[in-house]
């Protein structure tokens, strides 16, 4: 399952047409960094995901897993069985290490930039330069789904490293 990050941008790029400049940095930082930048407290944040899993009991998920390359896959609530969801728990535990660089990280966002320039995305060059000039200044922070996301996606997933994901999974079926 190794995509290249340019073929994921584009795949995403297709598949959330309101995608706003936030949305693609938020793919971008979830491939460099992980999840690790979620869990203060272990047990809190398996509340949380447990709450979060309720809250999408009722949808249904048209793809449960998606690649972000590098080794992670961000893995989508709706759908998943109690086992599954405890299976990533335990996986999203698991995976909350240090990874990746600054140095990565925006080397990620020159390939955004010239996707952008090429006309893949819904928004302009503009948009994305003033949004990156914002960002930097803030020292390149964590981000959040834009609204427009939000409202027209409705993301509930948490990123975990897939072969953790897959032994968690596998532990549950031994």
């Amino acid at each position: 399952m190794r995509e290249s990050l340019e073929k994921i941008l584009r795949l995403h790029a297709e598949r959330y047409p309101l995608m706003r400049p936030a949305d693609a940095v938020k793919l971008l930082y979830q491939r460099e960094f992980g999840c690790g930048h979620l869990i203060s407290d272990p047990q809190k944040a398996l509340l949380y995901l447990e709450a979060e899993a309720r809250s999408v009991e009722d949808r249904t998920a048209a793809v449960t897993v998606k690649p972000l390359g590098g080794g992670l896959i961000r893995v989508y609530l709706p759908g998943l069985s109690e086992a599954e969801r405890n299976a990533l728990g335990r996986a999203f535990l698991r995976s909350a290490v240090p990874r990746g660089n600054r140095r990565g990280f925006t080397g990620k966002l020159s390939l955004l930039r010239r996707l952008t320039r090429e006309g893949v995305f819904g928004f302009s060059e503009a948009e994305l330069a003033a949004y990156l000039n914002e960002y930097r200044a803030q020292g390149y922070p964590m981000v959040s789904h834009s609204p427009e996301y939000r409202r027209a996606y409705a993301p509930a997933y948490r990123v975990v490293i897939e072969k953790i994901y897959r032994e968690e999974q596998n532990r549950d079926r031994t």
